[in-house]
């Protein structure tokens, strides 16, 4: 690891990074976990295919500081954390997620996880099999997950209308949406069945059309 990391750590406030490599399942990936001091840190893992380790690092560390944040504006007793993997053809999937569950296990309770960009209901379910501390959508989950966060975005954007203007007023309204996966595609369905334009884009042409 470069020095520059380790001072951008600190500055930023920091607390930990992991570097996991799994020889069985083919894992690489960083987990990374930005204050807890208020609390367990909260975050996803996300699946992605990386450029390079570098680019799953500075998005690792990115990510989980915006957790800190997302958690402050809720006012939660939590934290920022995150875990980003590095995809690849030849990864066993169902060994790698089941690795992430034993590695968030030791953590003890100071890092919670869940579901991000390529780890779904399936995937969640490897990591819950091994650790008490990931959210999924199994019968001693909450449910659906990628439903309950679009339904709190389309909140979310409600109650900034009506403090804004009084009144959401759907069909008057654009909304632009940057990402149609399962929360985003959602989330369009439901501004659409209320009347309001959407603007969306999303890195997949297809699933854009």
């Amino acid at each position: 690891m470069s020095v520059h990391i380790l001072e951008s750590m600190a500055r930023e406030g920091f607390e930990e990074l992991v570097a996991l490599s799994d020889r069985e399942s083919g894992l690489r990936a960083f987990l990374g976990l930005h204050d807890t001091r208020p609390g367990p840190a909260f975050g996803g893992i996300r699946r992605w295919s990386y450029v390079d380790e570098r680019q799953a690092l500075r998005d690792c560390l990115r990510l989980a500081r915006a957790m800190t944040r997302k958690c402050a504006l809720l006012d939660l007793p939590a934290g920022g954390g995150k875990v980003v993997v590095l995809d690849d053809p030849a990864l066993d999937a169902r060994r790698a997620y089941e690795h992430l569950g034993r590695v968030v296990e030791r953590l003890g309770g100071r890092f919670y996880t869940g579901p991000d960009v390529g780890t779904g209901p399936e995937a969640l379910e490897w990591v819950a099999s091994q650790t008490r501390y990931c959210t999924h959508p199994g019968p001693s989950g909450p449910g659906e997950l990628a439903e309950s966060t679009a339904r709190g975005v389309l909140e979310g954007i409600a109650a900034a209308l009506r403090a804004l203007d009084g009144e959401t007023d759907w069909e008057r309204r654009t909304v632009v949406v940057q990402g149609l996966g399962d929360v985003g595609g959602r989330l369009v369905r439901s501004l659409v069945e209320r009347g309001a334009r959407v603007l969306a884009t999303d890195i997949d042409a297809d699933r854009a059309q």
